[in-house]
């Protein structure tokens, strides 16, 4: 029989070092549910180009593999500051506080997100309609990574707590199995009066899940038998050796809801970052 730690340990080794955030299915679902949260003057030219938001709403992960700096983009480790507290909402107080290397060492995620919104208000300014559909895609991914409790722990694949694997497990072979059965109207996008707020309130939100979606995972280990927890399963179009269906059942009834509740917070707020750097513009018109 192989050890389910040490097979999940090779197999997730190899599956971390190519996925940084949600799966792509989970991003296309998450950025087209922030569409139809928009506004109704809004919604036209959103909708023209949903194709183009959804389908790049994975760019950002596939440009890590030409771009070095990329991979600091999707990710902060809260855990490797004294406190969340201490961590300043500034990035130009950030780097004062702790150094350039440190801070870019530790992810710069939220500080990315910001950055990316402020160009994205100028792409509205301007009406360049290929960088609004660019980086409304981008913004999209960034945010909704954000909102994945992993994105803000160094132990992001359980590799401190031998539980490697649990990266892909909780945000690509959940919403791949699961999300036909969530509900992601999210509502209606809403202005944010102070983005750098916003944008910290999803990394206190998720990170103070990092427990739950660590501890429900050893809880599934102790409940299942070992034969039970791993199986051949068709991905794709290859057939792999991986978490058993039964696994991933028993693991998202004790998320109880959380991966889904991630998901729709993502879309919302995604929608409501296009909507305020639209506003903030001087809402343009944007011809579909």
């Amino acid at each position: 029989m192989i050890n389910k730690a040490k097979f999940l340990g090779y197999l997730y080794i190899f599956l971390g070092s190519l996925q940084l955030s949600w799966g792509f299915h989970a991003h296309r679902i998450i950025n087209e549910s922030a569409i139809y949260a928009l506004p109704k003057d809004m919604l036209p030219f959103y909708k023209k180009h949903q194709v183009a938001i959804i389908s790049k709403s994975v760019d950002a992960d596939k440009r890590r593999y030409v771009d070095s700096a990329e991979a600091a983009r999707h990710y902060i480790d809260i855990d490797r500051y004294p406190s969340i507290s201490e961590i300043p909402a500034s990035w130009t107080e950030a780097i004062q506080a702790f150094g350039q290397q440190t801070v870019q060492a530790n992810g710069i995620l939220p500080w990315h997100i910001q950055l990316m919104y402020q160009r994205l208000t100028t792409a509205f300014k301007e009406k360049k309609v290929y960088r609004i559909i660019q980086l409304s895609a981008d913004i999209g991914h960034y945010i909704a990574d954000a909102h994945v409790p992993l994105h803000t722990s160094s132990n992001y694949n359980g590799q401190y707590s031998n539980q490697l694997g649990i990266h892909a497990l909780w945000e690509s072979r959940i919403p791949e199995d699961y999300s036909a059965q969530y509900n992601l109207y999210v509502g209606n996008a809403y202005f944010i009066a102070d983005s750098q707020q916003e944008i910290w309130q999803i990394i206190y939100e998720s990170y103070a899940l990092v427990d739950s979606v660590l501890a429900m995972e050893r809880a599934t280990v102790d409940l299942l038998p070992l034969f039970a927890q791993t199986a051949y399963s068709k991905r794709n179009t290859q057939l792999v050796y991986s978490y058993s269906t039964e696994f991933v059942a028993h693991y998202h009834t004790l998320l109880n809801g959380m991966v889904a509740q991630r998901m729709q917070l993502a879309a919302r707020r995604i929608a409501s970052f296009w909507l305020t750097a639209w506003v903030l513009a001087g809402q343009p018109a944007i011809n579909p």
